[in-house]
């Protein structure tokens, strides 16, 4: 795929960036600045918008992860967290969305390790629209990404009015701040853990 990629991305007439930081990548691959326009992933609000399903009162606190089953996810580092934010919040259950899952096995037999098999459900695909409605109800989705161009995930969530934790990765910094959302170092396990709990306990913040 190296090979591949330089050789298509060398001899095309324009090249499509989905963020500054991807842009800048490109650029030191050779790319001249000049081929290349930033194009953000665009999301259809007519699907992914914010409905009132949150319960009241609270009972259990609904952490949402959306994302293939691959280790570029940083799934592992969002599993590690949860033994934490449990000891803080007994109630709290984890729901994993995905299209692929090619480490699903891996990825039950680290939940089992964990003692969180229990509290983490493996919901596999969705719809748009089921999506949405996941989004909408969940109390913080989280994105643990090692990697990202531009997170079409931390998109959809905030157009649903979801709370949202992610990685400094990529893009990331151009979708969301201080202000918008939480942002955490990749691979830290306990900075997600910190995040998750600091914003269950914030319910104002939250909104």
């Amino acid at each position: 795929r190296r090979l591949t990629d330089n050789y298509v991305l060398r001899r095309a007439s324009a090249v499509v960036a989905l963020s500054n930081p991807e842009r800048k990548f490109l650029i030191h691959k050779a790319i001249s600045p000049e081929r290349i326009c930033v194009i953000p992933n665009g999301i259809d609000i007519s699907v992914f918008t914010r409905q009132d399903l949150r319960s009241q009162p609270v009972d259990v606190y609904r952490l949402l992860f959306v994302g293939q089953l691959q280790t570029f996810k940083g799934l592992d580092f969002l599993l590690e967290s949860i033994p934490q934010v449990r000891a803080a919040y007994p109630t709290v259950l984890l729901r994993l969305i995905y299209q692929t899952a090619p480490l699903i096995d891996y990825y039950r037999a680290r939940c089992a390790a964990l003692q969180i098999q229990d509290i983490v459900e493996f919901s596999g695909a969705s719809t748009a629209p089921e999506l949405a409605r996941s989004y909408s109800a969940a109390d913080i989705v989280i994105s643990p990404s090692l990697g990202e161009c531009l997170s079409t995930v931390v998109l959809e969530a905030m157009c649903c009015g979801a709370p949202v934790i992610a990685t400094d990765v990529g893009g990331i910094r151009e979708q969301l701040d201080d202000n918008t959302g939480v942002i955490v170092p990749p691979r830290d396990a306990h900075a997600l853990a910190k995040a998750i709990c600091t914003l269950l306990a914030d319910p104002s913040r939250r909104r």
